[in-house]
């Protein structure tokens, strides 16, 4: 990463302000697009993944590393998620491949990208905010950026350039997801000002934070409103003080929910293509239930999806993370004392090679004496070690320094890849890891040593709070 570090510094591109001043008022669009291209083309292509089952590699979704592509693109919240990915990926992980920020400008025509300028310069000044950002992790090799295939591919055009890939989100799963998640979400039409005194009303959605991000999004209505949608809103120019609720079933009729599922559920899908594609072997990293919701009911076995619930309900465990120190003083430690925060993974390894893969029955008790004999233990020497390091550098930054939980939950999902992703897969990468799982899948679908090379599913939930 030496070399796009250098091509920042080149072009004056090294802070936040900076990144500003250039992207936002200086630079025309053919400039941006004509840097972007030459720092793309200095980035790391084909990283390696790790062989290991019980490697701590990660795909993380669209959430967790702040894409434009999720529904919240605001500098700061981004800045803050990559940034707790970050801190998190320095303290345990071995690696972490997020989707490369810069490939979807690749290619784009100036005359197609003046159309909705304002936007594609916001957002490409965040993504050169968040390279800067990453910076530590990225030039320590904790986090690569990865392009699948060597070419751009997101969730949005994921389907059209593999269309087996379609029917993996059934109108029939969408339509019990709808079920299972419509008594959490309301609608309303909400009044906004624009040119000239006028008034339009868009429609704002609250869900549960783990389809959109804090829970909360607002929708332009494109095009005209259908009737009945269109008879709601209050007369030519009329201003509420307050939104006009939509009904369950007038949110099910509009087809909100189920849009913002499908979005959800295709990014799950898509982090799980690319690494296949990558053959890189990471585990999946989600903030989201719905993805293990999703993952279950495409399960091929329910004996996989048992073991899930079970995994998830009981061995629930939380891990420190440093916080208002620099990424780097965390890596200096992790360099000087590996295991320190590696101490707890030796559990983990315990119970995904003696108990998982090896297809050993777990029942509830089993599972509690799991986390009280081999995690919990663990857990204890790792905080007093964490807390240790904290004491100590509270004397020499002359300053408090914050541990913020990590709740986490370990688990198996989605059991060997459907049929019509393994195809896929196959199809475009002839990968050994898939060719492996398809020909293990026609003996025995039903013993969890199958899944050992797919997703090793680690929920974690940063709750906020210092302890």
């Amino acid at each position: 990463m030496n070399e796009v570090f250098d091509l920042l510094a080149k072009r004056g591109l090294t802070t936040g302000s900076g990144i500003e001043s250039v992207i936002m008022r200086k630079w025309t669009i053919q400039q941006i697009l004509d840097f972007n291209q030459g720092l793309v083309d200095k980035m790391k292509r084909h990283p390696v993944g790790n062989p290991d089952i019980a490697s701590f590699s990660f795909v993380p979704n669209s959430n967790i590393s702040a894409q434009t592509s999720g529904y919240c693109d605001v500098w700061d919240c981004r800045l803050e998620r990559v940034d707790r990915l970050a801190r998190f990926g320095a303290m345990y992980c071995d690696r972490v491949y997020v989707e490369n920020y810069f490939d979807k400008y690749s290619g784009l025509d100036e005359r197609v990208v003046r159309k909705f300028e304002n936007s594609m310069r916001y957002h490409y000044t965040g993504d050169l905010k968040l390279l800067l950002g990453l910076r530590p992790v990225l030039e320590s090799g904790i986090v690569s950026l990865i392009t699948p295939l060597n070419k751009h591919l997101c969730a949005s055009c994921m389907g059209k350039e593999y269309p087996p890939l379609s029917r993996l989100v059934s109108p029939q799963l969408l339509l019990d997801l709808e079920r299972r998640y419509l008594g959490h979400v309301s609608a309303e039409l909400a009044p906004i000002h624009h040119g000239h005194g006028g008034v339009r009303y868009d429609i704002d959605v609250h869900t549960p934070d783990d389809i959109v991000p804090h829970g909360f999004v607002r929708l332009q209505k494109d095009g005209r409103m259908p009737a009945w949608l269109q008879a709601k809103v209050p007369p030519h120019g009329t201003f509420l003080d307050h939104g006009v609720p939509l009904t369950k079933s007038e949110i099910r009729k509009l087809g909100v929910l189920k849009r913002l599922l499908k979005t959800a559920i295709d990014d799950c899908v898509f982090q799980h293509l690319s690494s296949r594609i990558s053959d890189l072997n990471a585990k999946y990293l989600t903030d989201r239930s719905l993805d293990s919701v999703f993952l279950d009911e495409i399960s091929m076995s329910d004996r996989i999806s048992g073991y899930n619930a079970l995994l998830r309900n009981k061995l629930l465990y939380e891990l420190p993370i440093l916080r208002n120190v620099s990424l780097n003083t965390i890596l200096e430690i992790r360099r000087n004392e590996q295991d320190t925060f590696f101490v707890y993974r030796s559990a983990i390894d315990t119970v995904v090679k003696d108990y998982i893969s090896q297809g050993r029955p777990l029942s509830d008790r089993d599972a509690q004496q799991i986390y009280d004999d081999i995690i919990f233990p663990k857990l204890c020497k790792l905080n007093v070690k964490v807390d240790s390091i904290r004491s100590s550098l509270q004397k020499k930054l002359v300053q408090r320094v914050l541990i913020v939980g990590t709740v986490a939950t370990l688990g198996i999902v989605s059991g060997v890849l459907p049929s019509t992703l393994q195809a896929v897969i196959a199809g475009v990468g002839g990968i050994q890891v898939v060719k492996d799982l398809v020909e293990t899948a026609a003996t025995s679908l039903e013993t969890p040593a199958d899944i050992r090379n797919d997703n090793m599913y680690f929920l974690w939930r940063l709750t906020g709070e210092q302890r």
